[in-house]
C-alpha cells in the first residue's frame, strides 16, 4: 500500500477523522487522490489555508474529538501557521498534514537559502506551537511517527502536532498490516485520598465559595460532571472566556463571565469570594486582572491536566495535576465511602442575587438607537438550545460573552489565546461538517468578516445553512477603544485609511440572502427574520460607533473596579452585601 493511502486510511479507521479541511496545491495532490479514491475522510476545499486551518480548529471544537486540516508545502503550509498556533493555545486537537518537496530537492544541511521550488522547513517554524512536528523523510518512520503524532494530540493536554511528508516518500510502499496497529490514549490520572481530604477541609471552611470553570471542562467531556457537582454542594459558577458554555446560564447558579471585559456582578462576586475551585483554566492576566488583588483573602484549589499550569499566576492552597473527567469521578467515589457534608450557605448566595439585583444587567435600555449588547441577548435567547455560535475577535467578542445566554446544550466557540480576527466564519464551516443537525450562528464584526470573505463562496458551495451575524460599525471598535484611551483619539488604521464594502453586495454576489438592522430600528424583525432562514443567511447590523466594550477593568486594577465606575450609592450598597 502506498503511503499517501495509507495515512489517509489511518487517519479514517484509527483516528476516526471523517472531514480533511484543505486547499489543494502539488504536494499534497498524492494525499488529495487517496482521499477522493478512498471515498473518507471527505474533503472540504476551503478559499484559503489559515481558513482551512481555522475550520479544522472549529470542526474539533464542535465535536469534541480530532480535526484535521491538509495543505501544500511551502506557502500553503506558512498560512496555516495562525491556525496551527490558535489550534495550540486554545488546546485543541487538530492534525495537520503537510506534503513537502522531494527529499532529492530538499535543502537538509546545505549552505543555501532554498534547494527545491515552494521548500520550506514548515517542522522548525511550527516547533514552539504544536505539542510535537515531525518530517517524515524515510518510508520506515510513516506508520509509527503518524501513530505518535495522533497520540500526541490527544494526550494528556491536547493540541495541534504537525506531520510534514515529502511527496516522493508518499508514493512509497507501507507494510499495509500495520493499519491494525492502533496508538495509544492517555493514561488515567487518579485522585488520592489525602487530596480528596484536603479538598473537604478546604471547602467546609469556605463561607463565600466559587466556581471558576475554564476551557478544559468542555476539552475533558465533563460538563454534565460539572452540573452535578455544582448543585450536590450548591456552588455557584463564575466561567472565563472558554468556559463561557460549560455551565447553563439560564441557572440560578450561574453567576456569569468573569475577567478583563466580564460583567460588573461576576467580577464583584469573585472578588469577594474567599475559596475559588478552578477547573481547567490557567488562569491568565485577562482573568485575574491584578493579580494580588485577585489572590487577595482566599484560597485557591486548582484542579488543570496540564501540571506547568498550577502555580504559574497564583499558588494554590490545593493543586491537583487531572483530567477534570477523571476527577468528577475519583471524587464521586471517595464521597461515598466518606461524604463531604457541603452545602453553600444560604446567606453567600441571597448576597449573590441581591448584587445581580442591584446591577441589573439584563435590563439594558436603548438608549435612542441600536443596543449591540441587547440585540445579541434577545438573539441568544431567541435560538433554540442545542445552538451552535461562533464568534469573532474584536468588541463582537466581547459583547458577545457579556450578553449571550447560553442555554444548556449550546456551544460558543471562541479564538481565546491567540485573538484570531476572521476565526468566526471558518470555525462555523468548521462547526458545520462536525455537527450539521445543529443551529448555526456566527458573530463577526466588519473587520473579521472581511478577513475571512473568501470563505462566503464555500458556505454557498455546501450550502451551508449558518446564519452570519455582520456588527457593523465602519471601523475597528475594540482597536478605536484602545487608541482613545492611550493615543488622545488619534485613529490612524482603525477609522483613517479603514472603510467597508457594500455588504449587501458581497452577500448577494455569493448568492446568500441578506437583511440589513439600521441603528434605529428593533431587533426584534430582524432576528425573527433570520430565524425564519433555512439557507445561508447575513445579517447586518448597523451599530453606533460610539458603543465600546465596557465594562472594562482598566490596567493595574483589580476585578472588582471597571470603567466606567458605578454611582457611590450602588458601590456603597455592593461593598455591604458582599461583606
Amino acid at each position: 500500500m502506498k503511503a499517501c493511502d495509507f495515512i489517509i486510511k489511518y487517519l479514517s479507521e484509527k483516528a476516526g477523522i471523517d472531514h480533511i479541511f484543505t486547499y489543494a496545491g502539488g504536494t499534497n495532490s498524492m494525499l488529495l487522490d487517496s482521499a477522493h479514491r478512498l471515498g473518507r475522510p471527505r474533503l472540504i476545499p476551503c478559499r484559503h489555508e489559515q481558513n482551512a486551518a481555522l475550520a479544522a480548529d472549529g470542526y474539533a471544537k464542535a465535536k469534541s474529538g480530532l480535526g484535521c486540516a491538509l495543505a501544500m508545502s511551502g506557502p500553503g503550509a506558512t498560512n496555516m501557521i495562525t491556525g496551527i498556533a490558535q489550534s495550540f493555545f486554545d488546546s485543541t486537537p487538530v492534525f495537520y498534514l503537510t506534503g513537502n518537496v522531494t527529499t532529492s530537492t530538499y535543502k537538509y544541511d546545505r549552505p543555501l537559502r532554498q534547494f527545491g521550488y515552494q521548500e520550506t522547513d514548515i517542522v522548525s517554524l511550527v516547533k514552539p506551537i504544536t505539542k510535537q512536528a515531525y518530517f517524515v523523510d524515510k518510508i520506515q518512520r510513516v506508520s509509527a511517527a503518524l501513530r505518535s503524532a495522533l497520540q500526541q494530540c490527544t494526550i494528556n493536554r491536547p493540541g495541534p502536532v504537525l506531520y510534514d511528508i515529502p511527496f516522493d516518500i508518499q508514493k512509497l510502499d507501507v507494510d499495509e498490516s500495520q493499519l491494525d496497529v492502533d496508538f495509544s490514549l492517555s493514561v488515567r490520572t487518579r485522585l488520592s485520598k489525602q487530596q480528596y481530604v484536603m479538598f473537604c477541609e478546604l471547602l467546609s471552611a469556605a463561607r463565600k465559595p466559587l466556581i471558576l470553570v475554564g476551557g478544559g471542562i468542555q476539552l475533558s467531556h465533563a460538563k454534565k460532571m460539572l452540573h452535578d457537582f455544582s448543585h450536590r454542594y450548591n456552588l455557584p459558577v463564575v466561567s472565563s472566556l472558554l468556559g463561557r458554555d460549560a455551565f447553563d446560564n439560564t441557572e440560578s447558579l450561574y453567576v456569569g463571565y468573569i475577567g478583563s471585559y466580564g460583567i460588573r456582578a461576576a467580577n464583584k462576586i469573585l472578588a469577594a469570594s474567599d475559596m475559588v475551585i478552578v477547573l481547567g483554566s490557567r488562569l491568565d492576566s485577562r482573568q485575574t486582572a491584578n493579580i494580588q488583588e485577585f489572590a487577595c483573602n482566599k484560597k485557591i484549589i486548582h484542579i488543570d491536566i496540564d501540571p506547568d499550569v498550577i502555580g504559574s499566576t497564583v499558588e494554590p492552597a490545593l493543586g491537583i495535576n487531572m483530567h477534570l473527567a477523571d476527577f468528577f469521578e475519583d471524587f464521586q467515589s471517595f464521597a461515598k465511602e466518606k461524604p463531604l457534608n457541603y452545602k453553600t450557605s444560604g446567606v453567600w448566595l441571597t448576597s449573590i442575587n441581591n448584587v445581580r439585583k442591584l446591577l441589573n444587567e439584563d435590563a439594558m435600555q436603548d438608549f435612542g438607537a441600536l443596543n449591540p449588547k441587547k440585540f445579541l441577548r434577545e438573539l441568544s435567547l431567541a435560538m433554540p438550545d442545542g445552538t451552535t455560535y461562533t464568534a469573532d475577535v474584536g468588541n463582537n467578542q466581547m459583547w458577545t460573552a457579556q450578553s449571550f445566554v447560553l442555554k444548556a446544550n449550546d456551544r460558543i466557540l471562541y479564538s481565546g489565546g491567540l485573538g484570531t480576527m476572521g476565526y468566526a466564519i471558518p470555525a462555523a464551516i468548521g462547526a458545520y461538517f462536525a455537527c450539521p443537525d445543529r443551529p448555526l450562528v456566527a458573530v463577526a464584526g466588519d473587520g473579521g468578516f472581511q478577513m475571512s470573505i473568501a470563505e462566503l463562496q464555500t458556505i454557498r458551495e455546501f450550502n451551508i445553512p449558518v446564519k452570519i451575524v455582520v456588527l457593523n460599525n465602519n471601523m475597528l471598535g475594540l482597536m478605536k477603544n484602545f487608541q482613545d484611551e492611550n493615543f488622545n483619539g488619534q485613529y490612524p488604521a482603525t477609522v483613517i485609511g479603514y472603510s467597508v464594502p457594500d455588504i449587501e453586495k458581497i452577500a448577494d454576489a455569493y448568492g446568500i440572502q441578506n437583511y440589513t438592522l439600521s441603528v434605529d430600528q428593533s431587533g426584534s424583525e430582524a432576528i425573527n427574520w433570520l430565524k425564519s432562514q433555512t439557507c445561508p443567511t447575513l445579517l447586518q447590523v448597523k451599530v453606533p460607533n460610539n458603543w465600546g466594550p465596557y465594562p472594562k477593568v482598566l490596567p493595574g486594577s483589580g476585578l472588582g473596579k471597571q470603567y466606567p465606575p458605578l454611582a457611590d450609592d450602588v458601590e456603597s450598597a455592593i461593598i455591604k452585601e458582599l461583606l
